[in-house]
């Protein structure tokens, strides 16, 4: 069983070869999340930043002070630290992070490739916005 009190759900640097890959967590999640993606990555000499978006794996308070433009903020710094160590770069997210890569990938035609898992694209339930 793992004991989360011993989790590091920091970000995380994996330095390695040329080839990189910006990886982003879910919403209400942690970088420990995309942990062992960057560990498989790693161990194939590809460099892997798991990037920590603003007000997660923090407090709550942390949390209510942030929004989307923080959280795209946090993404788009981990693609330009990595951008500047690697190249080429790749970027994959889960969940919300999915959704993260492919607005990074709309907007920067040199990212070489996406793997976006589950991302929240629509929401059809108009309730959901409450």
């Amino acid at each position: 069983m793992i004991n989360k009190t011993n989790l590091d759900i920091g970000p995380f640097l994996f330095q390695k070869g040329k080839v990189g890959c910006l990886l982003i967590h879910g919403f209400l999640g942690t970088p420990y999340e995309m942990r062992g993606l960057g560990e498989y990555l790693a161990e194939r000499d590809i460099t892997a930043l798991g990037v920590r978006l603003a007000g997660h794996a923090t407090t709550v308070d942390d949390m209510h002070r942030t929004n989307w433009r923080d959280w795209w903020a946090s993404a788009l710094e981990g693609y330009r630290q990595l951008r500047g160590m690697c190249d080429p770069v790749f970027v994959c997210g889960l969940s919300m992070g999915g959704a993260f890569v492919l607005h990074l990938a709309a907007h920067y035609p040199e990212i070489k490739g996406v793997l976006a898992i589950a991302p929240a694209v629509r929401l059809e339930n108009p309730l959901l916005l409450l």
